[in-house]
């Protein structure tokens, strides 16, 4: 995926690449973390979003070369994570988005890097909760507001 763009000084087209991935992992464990961390490396992931990511081992909330950043409402329902590869990108939490519904579980970040800078979600929502869409949607334009 082509996260930036940006012509330097000479006209010249300059592209910054980053992977991103998205997976609902239904439980971290060891052996979803171990299948999680030769995934990434193998693809050269630099941003994974998790949904599900409830686990009582929190020694399964970390990836190899990866930071973490989780869901603020605290896994109310069954949790949403955002990974990031730290030797490229940092990654500074947005709560505010995640604590506009307390019904879904959300994972905000901004996301910054050489030619990066962009907010990234991972969102979990419940099956049934029909106010989720409408609740996600006010996200995104919280989101969008925040750029």
């Amino acid at each position: 995926m082509d996260s930036n763009s940006k012509v330097d000084n000479n006209g010249n087209l300059n592209q910054t690449k980053y992977t991103f991935c998205s997976v609902n992992i239904c439980g971290l464990s060891a052996r979803s973390k171990f299948c999680l961390e030769k995934y990434c490396y193998d693809r050269g992931i630099d941003v994974l979003a998790v949904q599900e990511s409830f686990t009582s081992d929190p020694s399964n909330k970390s990836l190899l070369s990866m930071i973490a950043m989780e869901d603020s409402n605290e896994n109310c329902n069954r949790g949403a994570m955002i990974f990031i590869n730290n030797k490229k990108l940092n990654l500074v939490p947005i709560a505010e988005l995640s604590q506009m519904s307390k019904n879904i579980d959300t994972a905000w970040g901004l996301i910054t890097g050489p030619g990066v800078r962009l907010i990234v979600g991972s969102v979990y929502l419940k099956l049934g909760y029909q106010p989720s869409i409408t609740e996600f949607i006010s996200m995104l334009k919280r989101a969008k507001a925040l750029c």
